[in-house]
């Protein structure tokens, strides 16, 4: 018996019509009615599904000389991915909705944070203001620490909210019927804020380098540091503008399985997140390192513009070996 005729046998045995059977697949009638008369057959993912529906092995359905049912294995309902419902996905979009704006708001706070610490020591290094050089590093970087103890806090907070669904962006899932179509409608209708808000974004941290070349026309250091403190500032905003949208985007994403959360970029190796998270940690010990042992606030910022140059080239061989590694 071969897999058309199985499917039948196990669709009426189980009592349902190929509308019902479609819509527990999550594929049209049509699809169905292909799979039957044996004018296509189902993808892997699709045979897995079946499998775990009719509650039969794989080589039962696979196998034509196979013609009594065998009960799925316990490593072949492991495999079955998940699915999720028309429900499940509208509060997940509600969730990443209200929480976009905090993220963005947290993400903007950390960009801001250093700020105090590196106006202060510029301006108590040339004396712009009574206070030592030591007193002005502390005083920054206490206030550096709140408002990342703040931002922080407010990530654990969305991520303890979100974390019953960390599954869509790490596991390979499936969408129950309608869900996917309500998805794309909501992304179509949301692109064109995502379009101006990503414009708007571009255009801030693009002009953001004019406070810092502005500054270079005066020939006083306080200067060049205040406009440095302008171009961390407009970067901010620009982040927060990518984030604001970008994060009801990415959701969407998640869900539709499209972009960064592909199925083959959720098969990767984490090599490139840990690298990522080591990187970044030793270029902020070193730019304190520097700016606290030599008192150069002025030029020890030419860290970040290097290391964010050198991180993008870091990337690339991350990616070229974990997908080597693959």
């Amino acid at each position: 018996m071969i897999l058309s005729e199985k499917i039948i046998q196990l669709r009426k045995k189980q009592g349902w019509s190929q509308e019902e059977l479609a819509m527990q697949m999550n594929v049209s009638r049509q699809a169905v009615s292909k799979w039957e008369q044996a004018q296509s057959i189902p993808d892997l993912d699709k045979i897995l599904l079946l499998s775990q529906l009719f509650d039969v092995s794989t080589d039962y359905l696979l196998k034509d000389d196979l013609e009594i049912e065998e009960a799925s294995t316990n490593e072949e309902k492991a495999y079955i991915v998940r699915r999720v419902s028309l429900e499940e996905a509208n509060k997940f979009l509600s969730l990443k909705e209200k929480a976009r704006f905090w993220v963005a708001f947290a993400t903007f706070l950390c960009i801001l944070s250093p700020i105090p610490l590196i106006w202060l020591g510029g301006a108590a290094s040339n004396d712009v203001i009574s206070m030592t050089t030591n007193t002005a590093g502390v005083v920054g970087l206490i206030w550096l620490l709140v408002q990342v103890a703040v931002a922080v806090t407010i990530f654990l907070m969305i991520d303890s909210q979100l974390n019953q669904y960390a599954y869509l962006e790490k596991e390979i899932f499936e969408l129950e019927y309608g869900v996917d179509s309500m998805v794309k409608q909501r992304k179509e209708q949301f692109r064109p804020t995502y379009v101006r808000y990503n414009i708007i974004g571009v255009v801030l941290c693009t002009l953001s380098s004019i406070p810092l070349f502005a500054s270079n026309l005066y020939n006083k250091p306080i200067y060049q540091v205040t406009g440095l403190v302008g171009l961390i500032f407009m970067i901010s905003i620009g982040t927060f503008c990518f984030i604001l949208v970008g994060t009801k985007w990415a959701a969407m994403q998640q869900l539709l399985e499209e972009g960064d959360y592909s199925r083959e970029k959720k098969q990767k190796s984490h090599v490139v997140e840990i690298i990522a998270w080591v990187y970044w940690l030793l270029t902020t010990a070193l730019y304190l390192f520097l700016s606290f042992t030599r008192y150069d606030w002025e030029r020890s910022w030419i860290i970040w513009p290097i290391a964010g140059i050198l991180f993008g080239a870091i990337m690339v061989v991350a990616n070229g070996f974990s997908t080597h590694k693959k």
